[in-house]
This record gives structure tokens, C-alpha cells and sequence, in this order.
């Protein structure tokens, strides 16, 4: 496979929440020298996603509205001198292609969901995102996508998990977002038990059920929070030794200089 793409399949792994993709990215990446520890960059937002990771464009659903309600008032305004050659019917129908052509991510029918993004991701290769900040590491990415069991594989992978974005938020602060997910869909499958095994309750859809047969990879992803808490808390610990290090010898220093170490 082309190096090019390596960046963008790591990506649509957090979409997919696919660990096997992303194991196969890693490897290929590290055998075609592409770096993993980059962050999230200003994109040329006048060509194309106002993010980039890499090589990677990433845009974020608020920016992708505001291109296509901007492409719709330029096209509009280099159009309306010659409005009087178009009947309503047939101005109803450029605004439909207008809306076609703002939404090419699909966003608008992806409704902003991470399952519907994650499907724009595996069918188009387009990624959108809720949100991102400039200096965000793939770590920062797999957790605000919830793709918690990928990023002990980003950890081994020798990414960093101490580095902060532009914001100064670190991976401990996001991974509470990770926390209140799981809880909400353990929530929901225990209530979906509770129903599946009631005789007087709604029987379950198709839907529902799929949830309920989710359970496993559910309790798969609460080992996986807990295996990268505890690594995320050896990591600190560590780089607090060495910034204690750091410290001590700088007083050390300071105090031969000095010649006040009493």
C-alpha cells in the first residue's frame, strides 16, 4: 500500500474503532518511516479541511457548515444577475445542487453522530469530527472519537501520552468524556436486559438487540479504560521523577554557585 495512505487508515481506525486496522497502520507506517507523533496543523482551509494531521485532512462539523453555506451565498451572488433566465421551479432545483455540493462529506445526513461519521469515514474517507484542537496527538484523536481500546496500542506504539495540545489538555483530560460514554451505554444495555427478560415489556427491535449482543466488547472497553488509566498514571509518575530530577540538580547548581548546600 502506498505510504501516503498510512496516516489515513491510523484515522479512520478511531472512526471504525478498529484495533486490527490500526495494528496493521502502525506497522505499515513504521516499515515506510512515517512518523506518529504528529500533531494536528492549521490545514489550507481555502482548498480543502481547515485540519491536518500529516498529511491527513480533518475537518470538524461546524467548519464544514460554514463552507457550505458559504459556497451557497458565492455561487448565489455570481448568479443572481442572470436570475431572470431561471423560473422558481428551476431555482429550487440549483439550490438542491447547491446543497448537494456543500454537503460532498455528508455530513448534514450523518446528523453529526460518531457511528454515522464512522461509516463517512469507512465509505468515503472523509473524516469530521465534533471537535479537535491545534497540537493534538492520534492519542487525542482515539479519545474524543471514544476509540479507547486503540489507544493502548498508540501508547506501545511509543506515542507519548503526556503531551498537551494548544488548549493544554492532555489525554486525562479526555478520557472522562471516554468514562461517561461507557457508563451511558452499560446504562442502556442493563435496561435492555431488564426488558428482554420481562413478559408485559415492549419485546426488544432489532436494534435493541444488536445493543444487547454489544455487551461483551462493552465490558472488553471498560478493561481497556482501566489498562490505559493505569498506564497513563505510570507515565505521569515517571515524568514527575524526572522533572523531580531535573529540579534537584538545578538546586544543586544553584547551591554550589552559591555555596549554600547546608
Amino acid at each position: 500500500r502506498s505510504v501516503l495512505w498510512a496516516g489515513d487508515e491510523i484515522i479512520k481506525s478511531f472512526f471504525e474503532d478498529n484495533v486490527e486496522l490500526l495494528n496493521n497502520s502502525i506497522l505499515d507506517a513504521k516499515r515506510h518511516g512515517v512518523r506518529l507523533d504528529v500533531k494536528a496543523e492549521r490545514g489550507i482551509t481555502a482548498q480543502g479541511p481547515p485540519y491536518a494531521m500529516g498529511i491527513t485532512g480533518i475537518w470538524t462539523v461546524d467548519q464544514l457548515k460554514i463552507e457550505r453555506q458559504h459556497l451557497k451565498s458565492e455561487t448565489r451572488k455570481y448568479t443572481n444577475e442572470i436570475t431572470r433566465f431561471h423560473t422558481p421551479g428551476e431555482w429550487e432545483k440549483i439550490d438542491s445542487i447547491l446543497d448537494d455540493i456543500g454537503d460532498y462529506a455528508g455530513i448534514d445526513r450523518a446528523s453529526g453522530t460518531i457511528e454515522a461519521r464512522a461509516k463517512l469515514a469507512k465509505e468515503k474517507g472523509n473524516f469530521v469530527m465534533q471537535h479537535i484542537a491545534l497540537g493534538d496527538t492520534y492519542i487525542h484523536l482515539a479519545l474524543r472519537l471514544n476509540a479507547i481500546e486503540c489507544c493502548m496500542l498508540l501508547v506501545e506504539a511509543g506515542i507519548n501520552p503526556c503531551l498537551v495540545n494548544s488548549l493544554g489538555e492532555g489525554p486525562p483530560d479526555l478520557i472522562h468524556a471516554v468514562h461517561i460514554d461507557l457508563m451511558e451505554k452499560s446504562v442502556e444495555v442493563f435496561k435492555l436486559k431488564e426488558r428482554r427478560r420481562s413478559y408485559v415489556m415492549k419485546p426488544l427491535d432489532k436494534m435493541e438487540i444488536q445493543k444487547v449482543m454489544f455487551e461483551p466488547r462493552l465490558i472488553a472497553k471498560w478493561d481497556k479504560l482501566r489498562e490505559f488509566s493505569n498506564a497513563l498514571k505510570d507515565t505521569y509518575y515517571e515524568e514527575t521523577l524526572v522533572i523531580k530530577g531535573i529540579e534537584h540538580r538545578a538546586w544543586r547548581g544553584t547551591c554550589a554557585a552559591t555555596h549554600d548546600c547546608a
